[in-house]
């Protein structure tokens, strides 16, 4: 089971040796296989089919955060209702994850919000006190206030910017510019 959603899926790998009758339709082809495989290796070609013909080994690759199917049926014959209890684990883990990540986003969208709020209480106490300085006969203080303030403002786009994590392209996806260069409106 798969604690965390978020990053790949465990993957279980068993390998179940079954007797030649077992097996499926397949199993002409996986001994045709078998036996090209172990003549390759340097075996007779008699001894490499009974070789092939007396154990074939399949490998069963189960990925995700539920068993496989046949897995669920064995938990439910060792333990009526564990298979109910598995799933119902799972869908409480992916409520649990949605919950998290739900959280997440409101605690981020509110932080950008109270930045904005004190950007914005900065911008309009500085505005103030530019006047104010200006009323009082300070006008080389009126005007240091309004150009520190117009140089914070760029100088926080550009920090912004600096700062803004790189957007990582899917696989497969063209770049979008390949040379790093600001892309030009028209």
């Amino acid at each position: 089971m798969s604690v965390n959603s978020s990053g790949p899926a465990p993957t279980a790998i068993s390998e179940v040796t079954e007797p030649l009758g077992d097996l499926g339709s397949q199993s002409g082809e996986v001994i045709e296989d078998v036996v090209g495989e172990l003549v390759t290796a340097g075996l007779s070609a008699d001894r490499a089919s009974v070789v092939a013909r007396l154990v074939v080994t399949r490998i069963h690759q189960q990925s995700g955060p539920l068993p496989s199917v046949s897995d669920f049926a064995g938990y439910e014959q060792v333990c009526p209702g564990a298979a109910r209890d598995i799933l119902d684990m799972a869908i409480r883990q992916q409520q649990h994850n949605h919950a998290m990540e739900r959280a997440e986003l409101a605690w981020e969208a509110g932080l950008k919000l109270i930045g904005m709020a004190v950007a914005l209480l900065s911008f309009a106490g500085m505005i103030y006190g530019a006047v104010e300085a200006a009323q009082l006969g300070h006008d080389h203080v009126a005007i240091a206030i309004l150009t520190g303030a117009g140089m914070l403002g760029v100088g926080g786009l550009f920090l912004r910017q600096w700062l803004r994590p790189p957007v990582e392209l899917q696989a497969g996806a063209p770049e979008a510019n390949p040379k790093g260069r600001p892309s030009k409106r028209k």
